[in-house]
């Protein structure tokens, strides 16, 4: 059985946060762990420093190699982040930088590989934004195919004056997806061209949390018949019935995600 490894990263330099909070430097930078199913244990291996803020990591599930979100307020003096490739050693699970693109939006906090390996999605927090980025041959990144800038605000102006991208996830029939924006309390609905790495708005409705929730990341069920959203801000889980046909959404509960009596304040973004 081949070896298989668990990719991890985190902040390396001070962070400021949607919150207000800095988050000091706790990371290396993207670390490989060699993970052992039998006895359900990790194993430190090898340590990529050579890179800032990998504070999400997205490794390619069809082939060894691995993408990183390095979240920056500026890049080159203009706002806005970097994404970086790499190629995972399969005898050590060591990284060799491939090149980084620009993301052309602050706080890059979410990849994801579209389903047909062909291009990489980034979420941009206090960008408010989501770029695309074709996968080349050698699993490099090319030059961005697609921006998408949200605008609008919440109810919450600490912390919704703006657009926050927080996540995009695929609906379950693989064209549509969705972008959790912490800052509209809504996941945005997009139809994607997955040949050309085009997005457009989607004639299917937008599913909304309540105002002031502030929704962070989703994912549907195995089925895709159902819908769990986390939300930051009042750190509460929404579960909703979901229409694969048309992409309709019916809010069903609204749970708690905190102990009884710890407040849900202060809550990092």
């Amino acid at each position: 059985m081949k070896q298989q490894y668990v990719f991890t990263g985190g902040y390396t330099v001070p962070t400021l946060m949607g919150s207000g909070e800095t988050v000091p430097p706790r990371c290396e930078g993207i670390i490989t762990f060699a993970w052992n199913e039998q006895e359900g244990t990790l194993e430190k291996k090898t340590v990529c420093r050579q890179t800032v803020n990998p504070s999400w990591v997205e490794a390619d599930p069809a082939a060894p190699f691995l993408y990183a979100a390095n979240e920056l307020k500026t890049y080159h003096d203009i706002e806005g982040s970097t994404v970086s490739a790499y190629r995972i050693d399969p005898e050590d699970g060591s990284l060799t930088f491939l090149n980084k693109q620009a993301t052309a939006g602050a706080d890059a906090c979410h990849l994801l590989i579209s389903p047909n390996g062909k291009f990489l999605l980034c979420s941009n927090y206090s960008g408010g934004s989501i770029s695309v980025f074709p996968i080349r041959e050698d699993h490099s990144l090319g030059t961005m195919s697609c921006l998408i800038r949200h605008t609008g605000c919440g109810v919450k102006p600490d912390r919704q004056a703006g657009p926050h991208a927080h996540q995009t996830i695929l609906a379950p029939d693989g064209k549509h997806l969705y972008i959790s924006d912490l800052g509209l309390d809504k996941l945005v609905c997009y139809e994607a061209d997955w040949e050309t790495g085009l997005l457009k708005k989607s004639s299917w409705p937008d599913i909304c949390c309540r105002e002031g929730q502030g929704c962070r990341h989703a994912l549907f069920s195995d089925d895709g018949r159902f819908l769990y959203q986390m939300t930051e801000m009042t750190c509460e889980v929404n579960i909703y019935a979901y229409e694969k046909t048309n992409g309709s959404a019916r809010l069903i509960q609204t749970v708690s995600a905190m102990e009884e009596g710890i407040s849900c304040e202060g809550s990092l973004g």
